[in-house]
């Protein structure tokens, strides 16, 4: 994949394809009250979701960020949540820890 990616890149230098100025922004999603958060999904509603440390940093938890706010999805009683993706439909895939880890 590292290849093709790297074949990619290099067509706007080589004349292949055309190339556009391009203009993007970031936007700070913030966290749970810890120190990082990651987003790893997005639907086309933009509502946004991934996983953020909670405060003190013990654990992260799974969250899903809309209109600005960002939603802790918590657990199934365990240690921790992930969230990997979101459909347009809302439905939001991930994992979970539970209790007993089960």
């Amino acid at each position: 994949m590292k290849q093709s990616a790297c074949l990619v890149c290099l067509l706007p230098l080589l004349g292949l394809v055309p190339v556009h100025a391009q203009l993007y922004s970031v936007t700070d999603l913030g966290t749970l009250g810890g120190s990082s958060s990651s987003a790893w999904g997005i639907n086309t509603g933009g509502t946004i979701v991934g996983v953020a440390k909670i405060t003190g940093n013990t654990i992260s938890d799974a969250f899903s960020y809309s209109g600005g706010v960002m939603t802790d999805l918590g657990t199934l009683g365990g240690p921790g949540s992930q969230a990997f993706g979101i459909n347009d439909g809302g439905t939001i895939v991930g994992s979970s820890a539970t209790p007993s880890f089960d």
